[in-house]
């Protein structure tokens, strides 16, 4: 921002100082001598002043010498416009001007007038202690944009003791008044004379157009029980100047109305009539409400400049990242901070920080936590936010291409990736340097999401072992994944940065378990066929059975403590079962929290790892306690609806799409074991998906019971997104390279 004086003001200025240069001293004190000092000193015994007027006078003159001096009241309206801009750096040519501020100060028709014809009106003139002066300073914005605005009164002092005062309009209701900032009170000399300077702000935004609703004040009024010796109005001149000046910052600069920094930013401070007014301006940009301002690395000639300049000196704290000239010239070196002080004989001590930024083009860009790489798309989830910054580099505007993505970046370089954006959606970010006016630009790829189709053709084989998985003898099973256990279509199950899981369409094939080597075995009998037929080791591709931690991942401990806590699924408290019904599988045996013949082991397998293949013993699979068993109820149903009312916040987004992939129709193994302490024996049970539910079906009990299901393969593949593209098969997101 720069202070402008409009030259008409300027104008108005002298011709009022010429007028009152002209006037004869001894006319003013001639027309005081006339005054009969009687009348005056009872005058002053009636206003209760006679101990002021003693002191005053004393020691000057004679008391019966006093003369009441007429004052000249001449009051000088300043004007002063704020224009806001920014400029390339590239060259001296390339200015863009952002609107415009500029503001006209008015007192009244009658002062208005006054200062046309180069006088003060005559309410002005040998006005006498006590007297109102009627005088209104209001503002009018005649630019392009809003503002704040702030008016400035200096007021003549005598003998420590203001020489006018007034009473500001303050804020009523919603009308527009004006507010002292405090701790703003200053102090000046001008010609002499010594002022206290007082800053108010425009309790509202002038709009362009319009005008104060309030002025600052109606009137000032001429100080009482003033009073003057010749000798002393002789000595301080017969003209009292009680000076207004109305400023003006864009209310889009970023500088904050109330600000503490709007003092030394647009009003100067105590020494501004001798020193620095206004604002400091390097090259063709404003020093902000930080104190700061850019500059391009390798920028050159720079000049700072300000209102009364002359004699200013300055130094660099850090000349390896920017030198300044006597003269006030700034070259940038490199990047970094340093502070400029600005001195001298009769200027007010100042400083500033310069920042040397790199260009946009050589400048280090992230996106969230990830430094973009050249050629390198940045990739976001669906729903996901991330910001863009850019380390020692200058400010940046941003637009987007296309605008249909799914992804937009705001004015703060702030990236949104839409909640239903499709996987592989790109657009193209172009960062714009607001120094240099280059460009650069980012790629951005939604990565892909859960649900997103997947066109993956394994190619194993593997045998379903009937020993392993029967205790009555089953046959084996072949299974080809490119024949009876084909699986084409995938989908997304999971997003965890780079690594991606996804589950078949559909569950296939049929596959038996039965009795205690069913339940045995079944972990490993699983994950074993998913991995031989479903992974990849040439592109780190690996495959296992679903479990249901894949489940309860999505879920709230809350909403699975309900879920296990209701009906059957509820535990029912300690159970032992005796020895006639205390068989239980192999298994069992090496699993946590096992209790048999009174002892509970803690260490052990969970409900979905095992420790490779259990051969049969004698029994087929089972042992027979000594003395008792006492299994803990891990059993639970869960429903669809209790998923779908369950899930994290952070997957509610995408609920829908999970339970209708993992709860499907069709019927599927789920490669986890549990237990359920039934009434009168423990049921060993292997998990499966049935009737859209995660269900239980047993397997064997300990009352020597034992039972067979089939059911279906649901695999889950992992891999890095690094092995997908995008798919030009029409129905795929995605396939694998």
């Amino acid at each position: 921002m720069e202070e402008k004086h409009n030259e008409v003001s300027e104008m108005k200025v002298e011709g009022l100082q010429n007028e009152a240069s002209e006037m004869n001293i001894e006319e003013v004190q001639n027309e005081a001598s006339k005054m009969n000092i009687e009348e005056i000193q009872n005058e002053t015994n009636e206003s209760n002043t006679e101990k002021i007027y003693s002191e005053t006078t004393a020691k000057v003159v004679d008391r019966k010498r006093v003369i009441l001096a007429a004052i000249i009241l001449l009051i000088i309206l300043i004007t002063t416009g704020v224009y806001a801009y920014f400029t390339s750096m590239k060259t001296a040519t390339n200015v863009f001007t952002i609107g415009s501020i500029d503001i006209v100060l008015t007192e009244g028709d009658v002062w208005d007038t006054a200062s046309e014809n180069g006088e003060a009106p005559e309410s002005a003139r040998n006005i006498e202690p006590g007297q109102h002066i009627t005088k209104a300073p209001n503002v009018e914005n005649v630019g392009k944009n809003p503002a704040y605005v702030y008016l400035k009164v200096y007021v003549p002092v005598n003998n420590e003791q203001n020489l006018f005062s007034y009473t500001i309009n303050e804020t009523e209701g919603e009308t527009g008044g004006w507010t002292q900032r405090e701790g703003e009170e200053m102090h000046t000399t001008i010609d002499g004379q010594l002022y206290n300077i007082y800053v108010y702000e425009y309790d509202e935004t002038l709009e362009p157009g319009t005008t104060t609703e309030q002025a600052l004040f109606d009137e000032v009024i001429f100080a009482e029980n003033i009073y003057f010796t010749p000798e002393q109005v002789a000595e301080m001149g017969a003209v009292k100047k009680i000076i207004v000046k109305a400023y003006a910052i864009q209310s889009e600069s970023g500088v904050e109305k109330s600000s503490n920094d709007i003092t030394t930013l647009a009003l100067g401070d105590s020494n501004e009539d001798r020193g620095l007014v206004g604002q400091i301006q390097v090259g063709d940009k404003l020093v902000g409400n930080q104190g700061s301002v850019k500059l391009l690395k390798g920028a050159s000639d720079v000049q700072i400049s300000f209102e009364n300049s002359q004699g200013a000196t300055y130094t660099s704290s850090e000349t390896g990242v920017a030198t300044v000239s006597n003269e006030g010239v700034i070259n940038a070196i490199d990047v970094g901070t340093t502070t400029i002080s600005i001195g001298g004989d009769g200027i007010q001590a100042k400083e500033f920080e310069v920042q040397v930024v790199e260009n946009v083009q050589n400048a280090t860009i992230k996106v969230g936590d990830e430094t973009v790489v050249a050629g390198t798309a940045v990739k976001l989830k669906a729903g996901d936010e991330a910001q863009i910054t850019t380390e020692n580099g200058e400010d940046m505007t941003y637009s987007i291409s296309p605008t249909d993505a799914g992804i937009t970046v705001d004015s703060t370089g702030k990236i949104t990736v839409a909640g239903n954006a499709e996987g592989g959606a790109t657009a193209t970010i172009t960062l714009t340097g607001k120094l240099s006016g280059d460009t650069r630009t980012i790629e951005v790829k939604v990565n892909i999401r859960v649900g997103d189709k997947v066109k993956y053709y394994p190619t194993g084989t593997s045998t379903w072992e009937g020993a392993l998985a029967t205790s009555n003898g089953g046959a084996d099973v072949a299974l080809d994944a490119r024949g009876n256990y084909k699986v084409t279509t995938w989908k997304v199950l999971s997003v965890d940065g780079d690594n991606i899981k996804l589950v078949p369409l559909s569950a296939v094939g049929s596959l038996t378990l039965q009795g205690p080597q069913g339940y045995n075995n079944s972990v490993y009998l699983l994950d074993k066929v998913c991995s031989e037929l479903y992974s990849d080791s040439n592109k780190g591709i690996t495959a296992t059975s679903i479990k249901t931690e894949d489940f309860e991942k999505y879920m709230t401990a809350s909403a699975l403590s309900t879920t296990r806590g209701s009906g059957y699924n509820k535990q029912p408290g300690k159970r032992a079962y005796s020895k006639a019904k205390s068989w239980y599988p192999q298994i069992y045996a090496t699993e946590a929290n096992r209790v048999i013949n009174g002892v509970k082991t803690t260490s052990g397998l969970g409900l979905s790892e095992s420790n490779g293949p259990i051969t049969a013993n004698a029994n087929g699979g089972k042992v027979q306690a000594g003395t008792s068993i006492q299994p803990v109820h891990t059993y639970y149903i869960l429903t669809s609806s209790a998923f779908l009312g369950g899930v994290k916040p952070e997957y509610d987004s995408v609920k829908s799409t999970l339970s209708s992939m993992l709860f499907s129709s069709r019927n599927y193994w789920v490669a986890s074991r549990c237990v359920r302490a039934a009434s009168t024996y423990g049921a060993f049970i292997v998990r499966d998906m049935y009737s859209r539910s995660l269900n239980a079906p047993v397997l064997f009990n300990s009352d020597d019971v034992a039972d067979s299901y089939s059911r279906g393969l649901f695999p889950v593949v992992s891999l890095s997104s690094d092995n997908l593209q995008e798919s030009a098969t029409s129905g795929y997101n995605f396939e694998v390279k």
